[in-house]
C-alpha cells in the first residue's frame, strides 16, 4: 500500500510513533517503539517486546485468513491485553473464548483481518492485507472507508452495500479528498474547509493522521446510511450486528433515542425540510400560526385602539345622521378577562389615560369613578389608588427599575397596572401577597402573556420594601426626595427657596388630600341657603380662612359626598355655588380691594372661576358687579368663560383672546383702575389637587414662565392709569415666580413708576401648604405713583 504524505514526511515521521511494520497490528499501526519487520513468526508472547507481536500484512485483531483459528498476532501495539482509551473493547486472539473466533470468521461480530479502523499509518484505515477498515460489528469494511481516512475503504478493501461510486470521504494518494458538487447552503465557488476535531491533530479519538483524516464538514441530508435512508448520518442510523439496528445478532429498534439535543433537532429538520427549502422557516417552533391568538403583546392592543377608534368614528356618523345609540366617548380600554377588583380597574383605567392623553387626573375622575356604579366605598379608593399613582409617578418607575434587569422590559401600558400595586406595598402598607396578586391580575387585564413577568416584578419589589428610600433622608437629598415622592431636582429647588424645614413640610402635605372649599356666589344665592342644603345632604358648612383672613361667602366642606346629593348638585347646576380653594378665593378679595374701581382688567382669565370670585365678591362689598375686561391666550377658554359668566350670572364688558405679552395689538390704548395679572405658573402650591404637576415639570419651564410672567407685567404696567393698581397673583412656592418676580419687575425700567403696596397688613399674600390648609397661592400689589 502506497504511503500518503503531508509536507514531504511519512505517515510515521509526522507522527512519531513507528514505522509501517510496527503499530497496532501489521502494516499500519500504531508503534511506540523502533520500526519492527512484522515478520511470521515473530515473538507474539505476553512477555515480549512492544512492538514485536504483529505479523507481517495482518491486522491488529487477528491473523491473515478468516478460518476462525486464533492468531497467533494477538493484540499489537502496546502492552498485552491493554486495549486504546479510545476503542471500544472486542475480545481479540487473546481471548479465552474461542466462540467469538467463529463469530468473526462468518461475517458476525468480528473482523476477520484488518484493524477495526485501521491501515497503513492510520488506525482507521484498512491494512495493507487486511480488509478495508474492519470495525467490531462489520465483517469486510470500514462503514466510511480506509487507507488514512476512517471513512475511505483500503486499497485491497471492499465497501459494504452497494456501490455509490468514490466514497465522499475517499482520498487519493496526494492526501486530498475527490473534487464533488458544492453542498447546501453553500456557494459553488466558495473555499471547502473540513471540520477538525481536536486541533486535527491527528491525536485525538477520531483524528487521522496529520490532518488527512479529518472529516469534512458535510450536509446532514447529503449523510445516507446503508439502506439508502436520507437523514442522518450512518453512524446513527446503527450498524450490522448491532443491537440497536437490527444486525446479524441483534433486534431492530423502531427508532434510536437521540443522544443529544443537538442530534434530535437535525434528524427533525431532515424530517420537516424539503430537498429545495434553503432556508429554516420554523417549521419546529411549537407555537407556529398560533402567535397571533395567544398572548395579545403590545401590537395586538394597538390594532384594537384602532378598530376601537374606527368604530367609534362610526357611531359619531350615525348620531350626525340621527341613528344610532347615544354613547359617550370616554376612551376607555377593554380590559381582557382577570379577576382584578372594580376599585383598581377603575384606577386602572384613569392612570392610563392620565398618561396616554397627558391631561389633568381630577376631570378624568369624574369621568371615570365618580360616574360610575360601584360603591361610595369602592369610588373613594379607587379615587385613593388614582391620585396616588399619578402623584408618585417617577418614584414608582424607579422603584420598578430597581426590579428589572432591564427596564425596556415592561412596556407602558404593563406599569401602568405594576405601578399600583407597587404604590400599595410602599405608601399604603398592604399586605405583600393581596398586592401582588391584585397586581398580577391587574396585568393580566392589560397583557394576559406578561402576568409572569409582572408577579415577578412585584415580588422583587417587595424584598426592595425593606431598603426604601435607599438612603438617610437626614442626610442625603435624594433619600428625602423618595421618601415623598418628589423629583430629586424640585426637593432641591424647594430646599433651597424655602428652607429645609418649610420644604419638607411641603413635600409631605402634598401627598395627602386636598379639603373641600366651596364659595357662595351673591349673584345667585344667599349663604344660608347653601348652608341648608348642605346641612340636608349630611354636610356641616364651616366658615373658612387664609392667611389670616376669614374670606366672606367661602367655606369648608367636612363631608365630600355630600357633592353627590341630589340638592347640592341642584345648588351646582344653577350656578349659586363653585368650588374654589379658600386662598384663592382671598386672592381675589385682594384683587378687588377696598374700593370699587371703575374699570378692571383680567389677564389670564383661564375658565373663568376668579372672574366669578370677583364678581360675587364686588356684589357683597359694593351692591354691584365691576366693569371687567378678560384677556386670555385661548380662543376655546373664552367660549367657556362666556358659558360659565351666563350661568353664574357675571356681567362681561368684554372677553378677549390674545398673546399678553403684547398687549398692544390685543387691547385698544387706555388705562384700568385695576390690572389683575393670573400669571402662568409652575403650580407647585396646589400638587394636592393637581399631583402630576411635579413629574411633567421641569427646572427650565419654570425659569421660562418665570420669563413669561415679568413679560406679561411689562407688557401690563401703561395700561395701569396713575394711582391704580397692578396686582400680581401665582400658585407656586419657587423664589423666581414670586419674591424674586417682585424685586425683578420693581428693579426695570417698567417698574420704576410702581411701589409695592401692602396686602392684608403685609407686603405681600404668601399662604404656606400645611395640613388641612389652603393651597399655597402668592399675590402681591403695585401701585403707580407716576
Amino acid at each position: 500500500m502506497a504511503e500518503h504524505s503531508m509536507n514531504g514526511k511519512t505517515p510515521d515521521d509526522q507522527r512519531g510513533r513507528g514505522s509501517a511494520g510496527g503499530a497496532r497490528g501489521g502494516a499500519g499501526g500504531r508503534g511506540r517503539g523502533p520500526a519492527r519487520s512484522g515478520r511470521p513468526g515473530a515473538d507474539n508472547r505476553p512477555g515480549a517486546p512492544r512492538g514485536s507481536r504483529a505479523a507481517a500484512g495482518s491486522g491488529s485483531r487477528g491473523g491473515s485468513s478468516r478460518s476462525g483459528q486464533r492468531s497467533q498476532d494477538g493484540r499489537s501495539g502496546g502492552s498485552a491485553g491493554r486495549p486504546n482509551r479510545f476503542d471500544r473493547f472486542e475480545p481479540g486472539a487473546g481471548s479465552r473464548d474461542a466462540r467469538r473466533d467463529d463469530r468473526r470468521a462468518s461475517g458476525g461480530r468480528g473482523a476477520a483481518s484488518g484493524e477495526r479502523r485501521g491501515g497503513a499509518g492510520d488506525r482507521r484505515g484498512g491494512g495493507a492485507q487486511g480488509r478495508s477498515g474492519g470495525f467490531a460489528g462489520k465483517g469486510a469494511a470500514d462503514r466510511r472507508g480506509g487507507a488514512g481516512d476512517r471513512r475511505a475503504g483500503g486499497p485491497q478493501g471492499s465497501s459494504r452495500g452497494p456501490s455509490r461510486g468514490p466514497s465522499r470521504g475517499s482520498r487519493p494518494e496526494g492526501g486530498r479528498s475527490e473534487s464533488r458538487e458544492p453542498r447546501r447552503f453553500e456557494r459553488a465557488d466558495a473555499p471547502r474547509s473540513g471540520f477538525k476535531r481536536d486541533g486535527g491533530s491527528g491525536k485525538g479519538p477520531r483524528g487521522a493522521q496529520g490532518g488527512q483524516g479529518a472529516r469534512p464538514n458535510r450536509s446532514f441530508d447529503d449523510r445516507k446510511s446503508a439502506s439508502g435512508r436520507p437523514g442522518a448520518p450512518d453512524w446513527k442510523q446503527g450498524r450490522p450486528g448491532d443491537r440497536r439496528s437490527g444486525g446479524s445478532h441483534g433486534v431492530a429498534s423502531p427508532e434510536r433515542r437521540p443522544r443529544s439535543k443537538k442530534m434530535f433537532n437535525e434528524r427533525s429538520i431532515a424530517h420537516l425540510v424539503e430537498r429545495d427549502v434553503q432556508v429554516y422557516r420554523g417549521e419546529l417552533d411549537p407555537k407556529r400560526g398560533l402567535r397571533e391568538q395567544v398572548a395579545p403583546g403590545r401590537r395586538t392592543r394597538e390594532r384594537r385602539d384602532l378598530e376601537r377608534d374606527a368604530l367609534m368614528e362610526q357611531r359619531r356618523a350615525e348620531r350626525a345622521r340621527g341613528t344610532g345609540v347615544p354613547e359617550t366617548e370616554d376612551g376607555r380600554v377593554s380590559f381582557y378577562p382577570n379577576e382584578a377588583s372594580p376599585a383598581r380597574l377603575a384606577a386602572l383605567e384613569v392612570t392610563r389615560q392620565v398618561r396616554v392623553r397627558e391631561a389633568y387626573a381630577q376631570p378624568i375622575i369624574e369621568t371615570v369613578i365618580d360616574s360610575s356604579d360601584m360603591s361610595a366605598e369602592d369610588r373613594a379608593f379607587a379615587t385613593l389608588l388614582a391620585l396616588g399613582v399619578v402623584s408618585t409617578y417617577g418614584l414608582l418607575d424607579e422603584v420598578i427599575d430597581r426590579a428589572l434587569d432591564r427596564p425596556a422590559d415592561a412596556f407602558d401600558d404593563v406599569r401602568d397596572a405594576l405601578r399600583i400595586s407597587t404604590y400599595e406595598m410602599l405608601f399604603l402598607a398592604k399586605q405583600a401577597h393581596a398586592a401582588i396578586d391584585q397586581g398580577v391580575e391587574l396585568v393580566r387585564a392589560i397583557s394576559p402573556s406578561a402576568a409572569g413577568l409582572g408577579n415577578a416584578i412585584l415580588h422583587r419589589v417587595d424584598r426592595l420594601r425593606a431598603e426604601f428610600p435607599f438612603g438617610d433622608p437626614v442626610r442625603d437629598l435624594q433619600a428625602l426626595a423618595r421618601v415623598y415622592a418628589f423629583p430629586t431636582w424640585m426637593a432641591r429647588r424647594l430646599v433651597e427657596d424655602l428652607g429645609p424645614q418649610d420644604a419638607s413640610t411641603l413635600m409631605h402635605v402634598s401627598n395627602e388630600p386636598a379639603p373641600l372649599f366651596i364659595a357662595v356666589n351673591a349673584l345667585r344665592a344667599t349663604d344660608q341657603e347653601a348652608i341648608d342644603a348642605f346641612a340636608r345632604a349630611g354636610a356641616t358648612l364651616r366658615p373658612a380662612e387664609a392667611a389670616g383672613f376669614t374670606v366672606p361667602g367661602c367655606y369648608h366642606v367636612a363631608n365630600p359626598r355630600a357633592l353627590a346629593h341630589e340638592e347640592v348638585r341642584r345648588l351646582f347646576a344653577e350656578g349659586k355655588v363653585l368650588v374654589s380653594d379658600a386662598a384663592a378665593q382671598a386672592v381675589a378679595a385682594c384683587a378687588v380691594g377696598d374700593e370699587k374701581p371703575g374699570s378692571m382688567l383680567e389677564i389670564g382669565s383661564g375658565r373663568g372661576t376668579k372672574t366669578i370670585l370677583m364678581q360675587g365678591i364686588a356684589q357683597r362689598r359694593f351692591g354691584s358687579q365691576l366693569d371687567l375686561t378678560a384677556v386670555d391666550l385661548h380662543d376655546f377658554k373664552i367660549d367657556l368663560l362666556r358659558e360659565r359668566a351666563a350661568q353664574y350670572g357675571v356681567a362681561l364688558r368684554e372677553a378677549r383672546a390674545g398673546n399678553a405679552a403684547n398687549l398692544d395689538a390685543v387691547l385698544d390704548p387706555g388705562s384700568y383702575d385695576c390690572v389683575f395679572v393670573d400669571a402662568p405658573c409652575s403650580g407647585l402650591g396646589t400638587l394636592r389637587r393637581h399631583p402630576e404637576i411635579r413629574w411633567r415639570i421641569t427646572s427650565e419651564a419654570i425659569d421660562a414662565m418665570a420669563d413669561t410672567t415679568y413679560a406679561i407685567l411689562r407688557a401690563a404696567a401703561p395700561f395701569v392709569a396713575v394711582g391704580g393698581r397692578l396686582v400680581l397673583s401665582t400658585c407656586t412656592v419657587t423664589y423666581a415666580e414670586n419674591t424674586g418676580m417682585v424685586r425683578r419687575f420693581l428693579e426695570s425700567p417698567a417698574g420704576e413708576g410702581f411701589a409695592l403696596a401692602p396686602l392684608l397688613d403685609g407686603p405681600c399674600v404668601a399662604t404656606k401648604l400645611q395640613k388641612g390648609s389652603p393651597d399655597a397661592h402668592f399675590a402681591a400689589c403695585f401701585v403707580r405713583v407716576r
